[in-house]
C-alpha cells in the first residue's frame, strides 16, 4: 500500500467511519444498541452535538444489525450478539434540507431507496420494481387506512398521489414482512441526520403505528436533549432507547491515535504529539482526524518516519492564518465576511468558557474593543441570509453555537483583521 494510501486510511476528516475496526471507543454506548436491537417494536434514538461521530456510530449499527459481528468482539461483548449475528434488512436514510422536509418526504426516501439503499421493493420475492402504487390486485387493511396490493406489474409514480403515500408505506413494510420473515430477523430503519427535518409531524405516530416484532426505527441527530431531537415523542416514549453521544474522553481520542498507527506503520505519530493534538481537540473527533491527517502528511513530505511536534508547527500555522483548506475556513469566511467588529464578536463569543453564554458580558466586553453595535452584529451571526446561523438562541439573551467543533476552529484561527478579544 503506498504510504499516501495509509495516510487516507488512517485518518478520515471527511467521511463517517465505516470499518468496524477503524472505530474506537463508545463501548457503553455500542452495547446499548446492541441490546436494544432484538426488542420489539424498539426505537433507538442517538443524539448530541456536532462532531462527536453519530453518523460514524449509525453506520456501525447498520453493520451490525445486517449480519457483522466484527464491533461486537472487537469490543468484547461477542455473547450478546446471536450466535449466526443479527439479521436485519437495514433501509439507511440520510435527510436534507432540499429534498426530505416533512415526514411525507421521508416515508418517500424510505421507499423509494437512493444512491445508498435499494428501495423497499426490492426487498419482495418479485425482485426489485421502482416504489409506487401498484395496480389493484388485493387490498391491504391497516389502522391507518386501505393499501392496494404490492404484487401488480403497473406502476402509477408516488408523486401523483401523496395522500396515499402512508398507506404505501404501511401496505409496503407489510409485504416485506410476509416475504422475509422465515430468512431475516426484521426490518431496521435507519434515519440519519433526522434534525435536518424542518416538519416532524407525524413521525412519532407513524413509528407507533409501524413498529411491531418485524419493522424496527434508529434516528440519528443533532440535539441538546430527546425532546430537541424528535419533537412530540410522548407516544413512543416506551420504545425509546436513548443513547446519548457526548465529546470523546481522553483516552478515547488517543485510541484514535493508536489505532492509526497500525495502518500508518512504520511511520508513527510520536506520543506527545499524539497527547498535543487531543488536548487542541477538545473531546471532538473530527480535529484529531484533521490534525493528525495534515501532520502526517507533513512527515510525508519532509521524509520523516517520525510524526513529530515539528510537524504540528506548521500544520497549526496554516491554520491559524487560514490556509490549510477545509469546512470550518469557509464557515469562518462566511461568518466574519469583510466586518473587524463582527470578528471580534464571533471570538469573544467563542473563548466563554460555558456553552450557554449570555450576550450581556460579552457585549460589555467587546464593546471595551470599539465595537460599536454589537446586537445588530448579531443578527449577521444567528441568521446570515442564505447559509445556517452561528449562533443559536437557548434561552432570552443567552446563545450557544450552532456547531461546537466550528467554536473551537475559532479559537484555533487567528484574527484576519488584526486583534483578538
Amino acid at each position: 500500500m503506498d504510504e499516501i494510501d495509509k495516510i487516507n486510511r488512517a485518518f478520515t476528516p471527511a467521511h463517517e467511519i465505516r470499518e468496524p475496526t477503524h472505530f474506537v471507543g463508545r463501548h457503553d454506548e455500542v452495547k446499548a444498541a446492541i441490546l436494544a436491537l432484538p426488542v420489539d417494536g424498539a426505537f433507538l434514538a442517538v443524539w448530541g452535538p456536532r462532531g462527536v461521530g453519530k453518523s460514524s456510530f449509525a453506520r456501525q449499527i447498520q453493520l451490525l444489525a445486517s449480519g457483522d459481528n466484527i464491533l461486537a468482539e472487537v469490543i468484547g461483548e461477542r455473547k450478546l450478539v446471536p450466535k449466526e449475528g443479527f439479521q436485519y434488512i437495514v433501509q439507511y436514510v440520510a435527510c436534507d434540507r432540499t429534498s426530505i422536509r416533512t415526514t411525507t418526504d421521508l416515508i418517500g426516501r424510505i421507499i423509494n431507496g437512493d444512491a445508498q439503499a435499494k428501495p423497499l421493493g426490492a426487498y419482495l420475492k418479485d425482485g426489485d420494481k421502482p416504489a409506487g402504487k401498484r395496480e389493484k390486485t388485493s387490498t391491504i387493511k391497516s389502522n391507518l387506512g386501505v393499501y392496494s396490493g404490492e404484487i401488480s406489474e403497473k406502476f402509477i409514480p408516488e408523486t401523483e398521489q401523496p395522500k396515499e403515500k402512508t398507506q404505501q408505506f404501511m401496505g409496503l413494510l407489510r409485504d416485506v414482512r410476509e416475504h422475509n420473515r422465515s430468512s431475516k430477523q426484521g426490518l431496521l430503519i435507519v434515519v440519519d441526520e433526522f434534525d435536518q427535518l424542518a416538519d416532524k409531524t407525524g413521525f412519532a405516530s407513524l413509528v407507533k403505528t409501524c413498529s411491531n416484532d418485524f419493522v424496527k426505527f434508529c434516528v440519528v441527530g443533532i440535539a441538546s436533549d430527546l425532546t430537541t431531537l424528535l419533537g412530540d415523542h410522548a407516544s413512543i416514549a416506551r420504545q425509546l432507547n436513548s443513547i446519548a453521544l457526548r465529546r470523546m474522553s481522553r483516552p478515547e481520542l488517543l485510541a484514535i491515535i493508536d489505532r492509526a498507527n497500525t495502518d500508518l506503520s512504520p511511520r508513527t505519530v510520536q506520543k506527545p504529539l499524539a497527547e498535543e493534538i487531543v488536548q487542541l481537540s477538545e473531546g471532538f473527533p473530527y480535529f484529531v482526524h484533521l490534525l493528525g491527517r495534515e501532520c502526517t502528511l507533513e512527515s510525508l513530505s519532509a521524509g520523516d518516519k517520525e510524526v513529530g511536534l515539528a510537524h504540528l508547527e506548521v500544520v497549526l500555522a496554516k491554520l491559524r492564518s487560514g490556509t490549510l483548506s477545509h469546512i470550518y475556513e469557509q464557515a469562518y469566511n462566511i461568518a466574519v465576511k469583510h466586518s473587524p467588529q463582527r470578528e471580534l464578536l464571533l471570538k469573544a463569543f467563542a473563548n466563554e468558557v460555558s456553552d450557554e453564554i449570555e450576550t450581556g458580558g460579552v457585549y460589555e466586553f467587546v464593546k471595551g474593543l470599539g465595537v460599536t453595535n454589537p446586537s445588530q452584529l448579531m443578527k449577521e451571526l444567528t441568521s446570515p441570509e442564505g447559509f445556517e446561523p452561528f449562533l443559536l438562541p437557548v434561552r432570552d439573551r443567552c446563545y450557544g453555537f450552532a456547531d461546537p467543533v466550528f467554536r473551537t476552529y475559532v479559537k484555533i484561527r487567528n484574527p484576519k483583521f488584526g486583534g483578538s478579544p
